[in-house]
């Protein structure tokens, strides 16, 4: 494209023209809030299995199906409404009049709605889902550079198409309008065909549909504003000396409402505003959250929050000045003087409750074999062994919630409640804290629970009835929402989105759900306490204070530095009047940023002492499996075995260590490493490494132990969701489709290890 031509069209030949580049740099810079978002769609969409498996789960929910596409819409309108916006502001002060300069700010906004679709439309092509068509990512990524040749090809049809070279204004315009009319019709008639048949090539048809459409829909708008003004600017002359003559406010006003575009902006704030209804619907409500599902509102955020960028954007090139770098610089500065991620505490129902009073390890031991039924069958001289399970459950989020929680109910259900009456703890971290508090919940409620499911599984009825719900999108929209603006501004009675996972967890089951509301209670409610007897398990949340990375756990007994090698007591760190929710002890064990930040927690040793900011993040940096507290319960209790007072249970207790895992089962490849990577980031890479190592090295040696006890592998047992070489992946999130949930299930009736498990206890549990 030389400086005389007159085409607004890029050509391949450009390519290789050094004005091209030069101004395409530029061009990334000014739509850079618009390309933004579509990288995070690509890498949301494309290489997450979590944005994959949202996407799977329109595909099964029918009900919003026609929400993502309204969601899509929204997202596109956006990109190119405010792109063409900011051109207009640069156009202001920059009077730079190159053609290929002046191409690139026309085509510009058009190319990044177009591609929008583009990202969505081949995301569904990488879908492992059965029903959706598969392409490889490579293919993928050819097909998304070779998109562009497709919009202009697009382009160059509607192009000829609309051309009327011997017609007046008027026929012009009447003609237009009739073929404007009628891509709205059939963009709408395919919607509505695609809606109610839910056909997933239907729906990739709909989308290309979408983009032709869209292309077709803009030209026709700006010929009409040709044909109407005589102008070929997105203004005319007289109507930017005005705007130029304004004050920066007044100027951002007259360029967004342009005489022009007024229908058009009409349009754009009442759709904006029904989506900001809907935006701001899902961050204050869990129920509509969980209707809306994460994929639709995932675009819609991805409009609204392109929207507020790119006017901040055109205030910057208005005023000359980098406002987003000064908001960044604001943050920074006002998280000096606040603290936006203070942990979820509530008062105590009871305040004569103390979390000093809880039972150590030694007390409950002696409460749990001293419980009646219990001690009777201890003292039988008949009982030569007695089965003790400590379950360790790994982290994954939803999917380690939902396999632990399965498993441990098919073993109630299957051994009849034996199994709860010989398991002595619960160990676990991030979603493995889920299924154990879940699991937790339904062994204190489990006299209710035969009253209401007097089928043969109550337990894992429950169980999934729970932990199918969809805990993410509430937490998505307070992280694309408040949390957004958290370090700029206080935002009073609007908690962060730590606390929308914990109170996710409370309330997305909805009320039809046995487990609704049951992490909704403090740990003062169901802690054990000094003489008082107890018949629940122990349950450990394994969780890791982030200043220094020791450990810390929250539990129902108390953690002594005697036992529990200095791990931090964190409900210990509790003043006399708060307590801490079940839900909220398991989202402190599962911060994992960035979808959830470091709670703080601010201990008072003393009254004259200074606070102690204490900042807990998830429990896998140090122990993912909660292999330390389990490891360091039984050697304690070995320990007291050696007393005199329990010398009579040494050859009866048996531990049994159940330890439940979802990782794939595949080593981890050591590949060549970088020199730049090394040279700059080997720390990094080192920690990061590090991360599962630690944990291997917890569960390596809690399990050399229990074979040093026993000299067999019968007394620690791995319950793997994944098989050997396993093709599925389940994937792990806060949400799953019904297709990775039906997989789940089929491989807990099938594990061949269960069935083993389960035939051994229904032999020696009594």
């Amino acid at each position: 494209m030389t400086k005389t031509s007159t085409t607004s069209v890029i050509r391949y030949r450009d390519l290789f023209v050094g004005d091209f580049w030069r101004y395409f740099v530029r061009a990334v810079w000014l739509f850079f809030p618009s390309i933004l978002f579509i990288f995070l769609g690509y890498a949301v969409f494309w290489k997450l299995t979590q944005g994959k498996d949202v996407m799977i789960i329109i595909l099964e929910n029918r009900k919003v199906f026609g929400l993502f596409l309204l969601a899509l819409i929204f997202w596109v309108l956006i990109t190119w409404y405010t792109s063409r916006l900011i051109t207009m502001a640069k156009s202001f002060v920059d009077k730079e009049q190159h053609l290929m300069w002046s191409t690139l700010k026309i085509q510009g906004p058009r190319i990044l709605g177009f591609s929008c679709i583009t990202i969505v439309l081949l995301a569904f092509f990488q879908l492992p889902y059965p029903d959706a068509p598969q392409l490889s990512g490579g293919i993928c990524n050819l097909l998304f550079w070779l998109s562009f040749s497709w919009y202009f090809l697009v382009y160059q049809f509607w192009t000829r198409v609309l051309h009327r070279k011997d017609e007046d204004g008027r026929k012009k315009i009447a003609s237009w309008q009739k073929i404007r009319l009628g891509t709205y019709a059939i963009l709408s008639a395919g919607t509505l065909v695609v809606v109610l048949n839910k056909w997933v090539w239907g729906l990739i048809a709909l989308l290309l549909l979408y983009q032709v459409g869209f292309v077709a829909i803009i030209l026709i708008r700006r010929n009409i504003i040709i044909v109407r003004k005589g102008i070929k600017g997105p203004a005319s002359e007289e109507e930017i000396a005005e705007i130029e003559s304004l004050p920066v406010l007044r100027k951002f006003i007259g360029l967004v409402s342009v005489k022009e575009d007024k229908r058009y902006f009409q349009a754009i704030n009442i759709i904006s505003f029904l989506a900001l209804i809907v935006y701001f619907t899902t961050i204050f409500s869990v129920r509509f959250s969980t209707w809306i599902g994460s994929f639709p509102f995932l675009l819609l955020a991805f409009g609204v929050l392109l929207g507020l960028g790119n006017l901040i954007a055109m205030f910057s090139i208005l005023l000359r000045f980098n406002f987003h770098i000064l908001f960044i610089t604001l943050a920074f500065l006002i998280g000096n003087i606040s603290e936006p991620h203070y942990t979820r505490l509530v008062d105590k129902k009871d305040a004569s409750i103390r979390f000093d009073k809880r039972q150590g390890l030694r007390d409950f031991f002696n409460t749990w074999v001293n419980d009646p039924e219990r001690k009777k069958i201890l003292s039988d001289t008949a009982t030569h062994k007695y089965p003790v399970y400590f379950v360790m459950a790994n982290g994954g989020a939803s999917r380690s919630g939902y396999w632990a929680a399965s498993v441990l109910s098919k073993l109630e259900d299957e051994t009849k409640g034996a199994f709860s009456k010989h398991l002595f703890c619960l160990s676990g971290a991030s979603g493995g804290s889920v299924g154990n508090a879940a699991f937790f919940s339904i062994l204190k409620a489990k006299e209710n629970l035969k009253k209401t499911d007097p089928s043969a599984t109550p337990c894992l009825n429950a169980t999934k009835g729970y932990l199918k719900s969809d805990f993410l999108t509430y937490t998505l929209a307070r992280t694309l929402g408040p949390d957004l603006f958290r370090n700029l501004v206080t935002l009073y009675n609007v908690n962060d989105r730590a606390s929308a996972l914990s109170h996710a967890l409370e309330k997305s089951a909805g009320k039809s759900a046995f487990l609704n509301d049951s992490l909704g209670i403090g740990f003062s409610t169901f802690m054990t306490q000094e003489g008082s007897s107890y018949h629940l398990p122990i349950i450990f949340i394994n969780t890791t204070r982030m200043q220094d990375g020791n450990p810390g756990i929250v539990s129902n007994i108390k953690i002594t530095d005697d036992v529990f090698n200095n791990r931090i007591d964190v409900l210990g760190l509790l003043g006399e009047k708060k307590d801490m929710k079940l839900s909220t002890g398991v989202v402190l064990g599962a911060s994992f940023p960035y979808l959830s930040p470091a709670g703080r927690i601010d201990y008072h040793p003393c009254d004259t002492c200074a606070t102690e900011p204490n900042y807990f993040v998830d429990g896998g940096y140090f122990d993912n499996s909660g292999a330390g507290p389990v490891y360091e319960s039984i050697f304690a209790i070995n320990q007291l075995l050696e007393e005199n007072e329990y010398a009579f249970l040494k050859d009866k207790l048996d531990f049994h260590v159940l330890h439940i895992i979802n990782d794939p089962l595949t080593p981890a490849k050591i590949t060549k490493v970088n020199p730049f990577i090394n040279d700059l980031a080997a720390p990094v890479k080192t920690l990061i490494g590090a991360y599962g190592t630690q944990t291997s090295v917890n569960d390596l040696r809690l399990n050399k132990y229990i074979r040093g006890l026993y000299n067999d592998n019968d007394h620690y047992r791995y319950l793997s969701l994944y098989k050997e070489k396993d093709s599925m992946n389940y994937t792990m999130s806060w949400v799953i489709s019904r297709y990775v949930l039906n997989a789940m299930d089929r491989r807990l009736e099938e594990h061949p290890g269960m069935g083993m498990l389960i035939a051994t206890m229904k032999q020696q549990l009594q």
